[in-house]
């Protein structure tokens, strides 16, 4: 038996919205360079604190950016708990992003490296909020889970600095004394810095 038209019309309309659907691009990534270019569109596949590896439409194969020559990733592909957080950040409120933001980082369905980015992100926060032992805790959590990430260097200056901040000025020394240590992997700014 033939389908009646009106099936064959649906089936076409159907198909044609499945096409349309899927050749829809995926959100992508945004690599921003320490000289403020970018590197668009892409879809970052791996950080760690050497390089930061990517795909770009069009391109075979992966790509590599040292990750000393990266300031920043605008990630398209989030969680929505880690985008929940990137409004509230933008509404003030702090501790509801901090909270949103250990969410993300536990969000065992993420990529590692934005598991990782929403770690520092919170450990940041609670360190500018004055949440000193909690800042702690988060950037050691970041450590102990992510030890390659490209975060490193953000974690061992953030804890030096919330150590030095709460009174413990051995601990943020020997922190800050590992940050200058990791110099050669991390890029000079992190040595001096340190």
């Amino acid at each position: 038996r033939n389908p009646a038209p009106e099936t064959k019309a649906a089936v076409r309309i159907l198909t044609t919205l499945a096409l349309l659907l899927l050749a829809l691009p995926a959100r992508a990534d945004d690599i921003v360079k320490l000289d403020g270019s970018q590197i668009s569109g892409v879809r970052v596949e791996a950080e760690t604190y050497e390089k930061v590896t990517y795909k770009k439409a069009g391109l075979p194969g992966t790509q590599e950016i040292s990750t000393a020559d990266v300031r920043d990733i605008k990630y398209g592909r989030t969680s929505s708990a880690y985008r929940e957080a990137l409004r509230e950040l933008e509404q003030g409120n702090a501790r509801a992003a901090i909270e949103l933001y250990i969410a993300a980082a536990e969000d065992a369905g993420s990529a590692e490296h934005l598991r990782a980015t929403a770690r520092v992100k919170a450990a940041e926060l609670m360190l500018n909020q004055g949440y000193l032992a909690d800042a702690i805790v988060q950037f050691d959590a970041l450590l102990e889970e992510h030890p390659k990430t490209r975060h490193l260097g953000r974690a061992l200056m953030g804890k030096g600095r919330a150590m030095l901040r709460s009174g413990d000025a051995a601990g943020a020394v020997a922190t800050f004394e590992s940050l200058k240590a990791q110099a050669a992997n991390l890029g000079e700014r992190w040595e001096l810095e340190a």
